[in-house]
């Protein structure tokens, strides 16, 4: 095998074992941001209501929208 295939196949292995270790990070991303909302709506449904039912549903809603957003992002 010439020199280059071999740096090449190198090259190709580590950038195979970098795609799977990326689609694994974003895997564990995932799971942390799903335990994350989870609490907070488990802490959101053992809170009284405010105002209405259906304004303090919209407000939790854009309070976990934008973080979800915001843990996606980072």
């Amino acid at each position: 095998m010439h020199p280059y295939e071999v740096i090449l196949t190198a090259l190709l292995k580590l950038q195979l074992e970098n795609i799977e270790l990326k689609k694994q990070l974003a895997s564990i991303k995932s799971k942390n941001v799903t335990g994350s909302v989870a609490d907070r709506i488990d802490e959101w449904l053992n809170r009284p209501y405010t105002g209405s039912s259906r304004k303090d549903i919209e407000e939790f809603s854009e309070e976990l929208i934008e973080y979800m957003s915001i843990q996606l992002k980072a």
